[in-house]
């Protein structure tokens, strides 16, 4: 048992040496170095610095450009959503338009049907006119006056035959 805890002992100092020299490796040597570094490689490292710091600077203004073009793209979508909407509302408009028209040619249509069936009527007065002028130049006065149920009957149906005649 002594052996098996001697070599536990052993091998956890080495362990702990191990373990401190990794330690010092890593935060004393480079505090060290910081301090034996010479002007040529401070140079190096000043001018890898601002090399990184130009680059840095760099993504920056990609970040930047990126964001403008983000805002300016979201103007463009605004613009073209406020210009399909403006379309839209004109085509309503146009519809509507379209629709208004269609009822007065409607209206339109049933008054010029209306004032057709007058003109028909009024031709067809007017043929009833000149046939019954016509008859009327063919029978004598004499016959006229005997069939008329009085003189007023006879002096209304010449006053028609002159009507016509001077239209």
């Amino acid at each position: 048992m002594k052996v098996g805890l001697v070599r536990a002992i052993g091998f956890g100092l080495l362990a702990l040496l191990v373990a401190a020299c990794v330690y010092s490796s890593f935060t004393l040597i480079p505090q060290a170095q910081a301090q034996t570094l010479t002007q040529e490689q401070r140079a190096a490292l000043q001018t890898q610095y601002d090399q990184l710091q130009a680059e840095i600077a760099q993504w920056q203004k990609v970040l930047d450009d990126t964001k403008a073009q983000k805002a300016s793209l979201q103007g463009d979508v605004t613009t073209l959503n406020a210009q399909i909407a403006k379309a839209q509302a004109e085509i309503k408009q146009r519809t509507l338009t379209i629709a208004t028209l269609a009822g007065e040619i409607q209206q339109k249509t049933a008054t010029i049907t209306t004032l057709q069936q007058q003109l028909s009527q009024g031709h067809d007065s007017l043929a009833k006119l000149l046939r019954e002028k016509n008859e009327t130049e063919t029978q004598s006065l004499l016959l006229l006056a005997l069939s008329s149920q009085g003189l007023s009957d006879f002096l209304a149906d010449a006053d028609n035959v002159d009507s016509i005649d001077v239209q």
